[in-house]
This record gives C-alpha cells, structure tokens and sequence, in this order.
C-alpha cells in the first residue's frame, strides 16, 4: 500500500517544503551527498531561462 505524500507547491519559501525537497532529491539523485547524477554538483547555481538555437 502506499502512503499518499503531500503535494509541494512550487512556492519555495516553505522550510518545511524545502526539506522534502532535499530529502527526495538526496534519495533519489545524490543531492548533497556528492553521489549519484549529482556527484561534483556545485553547490551554488544560477539558474535561469533562455532559448535554445535550432541545430
């Protein structure tokens, strides 16, 4: 049977969210254990969005 878990909200201010976040992220992609998909990732990144150019 599984647990129903709560739905985060994308609002990113909720410390409580954000530990979810961390803990899913750590068990799932290495976050903040420098293992996984996220082995080496810096641990501070700038974001942002831009266009992609057609190849």
């Amino acid at each position: 049977m599984n647990a129903r878990r709560p739905r985060l909200s994308g609002d990113l201010d909720p410390e409580v969210e954000n530990r979810a976040r961390e803990h899913a992220l750590s068990a799932a992609r290495g976050w903040r254990t420098d293992t996984g998909l996220l082995a080496s990732f810096p641990e501070t990144v700038e974001w942002y969005h831009g266009p992609l150019a057609d190849a």
